[in-house]
């Protein structure tokens, strides 16, 4: 996976970008693709440390329902080995786990950013990814990803 996916998946969980951009990207995938995308999307979700209480808010905001495999999975945890297990889903499935783990990384980073970061860090997806200069930054030095 090349860093410019990893942007684009920050900046859809950030919101920069819109989730419905994330999943039509992550549905033009080839399947083998996918499960790259949500292997390294769970490894980002489980390093911003998810909390069981922010799944139903990621859920909202993904438009998944508490009866849907994804949401299920996780709710029964441990999540960090639930995580484990989201690539492997079915298709159906896996878009729904994709728009999950997106809303999840987003509610979850954030509040790691701002109890962890609140005065500036040195994580590249703690920084403006908005900015364009801030972005070729990043794309240019492999030392900060």
């Amino acid at each position: 996976m090349i860093i410019h996916d990893l942007i684009w998946l920050n900046q859809v969980a950030q919101g920069i970008e819109s989730l419905e951009a994330g999943v039509e990207w992550f549905g033009d995938l080839e399947a083998g693709r996918q499960r790259e995308v949500m292997q390294r999307l769970a490894e980002a979700v489980n390093q911003a440390l998810p909390l069981a209480h922010e799944l139903p808010d990621a859920a909202r905001t993904a438009g998944i329902e508490p009866t849907h495999t994804p949401y299920v999975m996780l709710s029964r945890g441990p999540i960090r080995l639930q995580l484990t297990r989201m690539a492997d889903l079915p298709l159906i499935d896996r878009m729904r786990a994709f728009r999950l783990l997106v809303a999840l990384l987003g509610i979850s980073d954030a509040r790691r950013r701002s109890t962890r970061c609140p005065d500036g860090c040195t994580h590249w997806w703690h920084r403006d990814l908005s900015d364009e200069a801030i972005l070729a930054e990043i794309r240019s030095d492999p030392s900060v990803w």
